[in-house]
């Protein structure tokens, strides 16, 4: 457990450095983007009511999440598969769960940044009511959300058969989830016959937490419980698919 823990320390601080160099790069895909295209949308209805605001503010959230999870740690992981330093950490030896967790590490403090950014940003924006107690609940939420996102990517980086094609593989799929989660709209707009799917989507839960919590000032008990247990689930089963030998 020990060699464990401080392989994951170790890996996380080396990812950590190494995105010093494309940091620019994150914070256009990861915070621009997802407010970016926000903020265009609303330039066309500058009368938003509220549940339209914290509908948007939820969708950049997630997507911005989901861009910085899915993206982040698919492309990193083919990234070091191409360039042989995943060949490099197995033969140290370095168990692929610390070397998945060494460099999701860097990317929750990330998520953690986007927070931190992202709703100040949204309420000078839009005058969304910015509340201390929302904020503060927010940022676990988001976490958990982002925990079933891990293995995603790391399967991804693992099993594509190039960097090129991991890209090109996490750019589509985490665009798809977060606009298949009902975060930029309501869950009441998704037909009824695949509804039950959407709830899948751990992401659903954060974005039914998140708008009750803002709009409601309660947290949705069963979501709740449902995304302490997917968000496990799915990081158990990507974690278990991972490639970490080539054939």
């Amino acid at each position: 457990m020990r060699k464990l823990i401080s392989d994951i320390a170790v890996i996380g601080k080396v990812t950590l450095l190494s995105l010093r160099e494309s940091f620019v790069a994150f914070l256009v895909v990861a915070i621009i983007i997802p407010l970016g295209l926000t903020y265009i949308v609303s330039l066309s209805s500058p009368t938003w009511s509220i549940e339209t605001k914290i509908n948007y503010l939820t969708g950049m959230l997630v997507l911005s999440a989901s861009l910085t999870l899915i993206n982040g740690v698919g492309q990193m992981i083919a990234q070091h598969r191409a360039m042989g330093i995943i060949s490099w950490y197995r033969t140290s030896p370095v168990h692929p769960v610390a070397y998945v967790l060494g460099i999701v590490t860097t990317y929750l403090l990330s998520i953690l940044l986007n927070i931190f950014l992202i709703i100040p940003l949204s309420s000078l924006l839009w005058k969304i009511p910015f509340n201390l107690r929302n904020f503060l609940i927010v940022i676990p939420i988001i976490l958990l959300g982002s925990v079933s996102l891990i293995g995603i990517g790391a399967i991804i980086g693992t099993r594509a058969k190039s960097a090129m094609n991991a890209n090109a593989i996490t750019n589509l799929l985490s665009f798809v989830i977060a606009f298949a989660t009902p975060a930029y709209y309501s869950i009441d707009k998704i037909p009824q016959v695949v509804r039950p799917l959407t709830y899948l989507l751990p992401t659903t839960e954060v974005s039914i937490l998140l708008k009750d919590l803002y709009l409601k000032s309660t947290l949705n008990g069963s979501s709740l419980a449902f995304l302490l247990l997917l968000g496990p689930v799915y990081l158990v089963v990507g974690l278990s698919g991972i490639k970490w030998r080539e054939n």
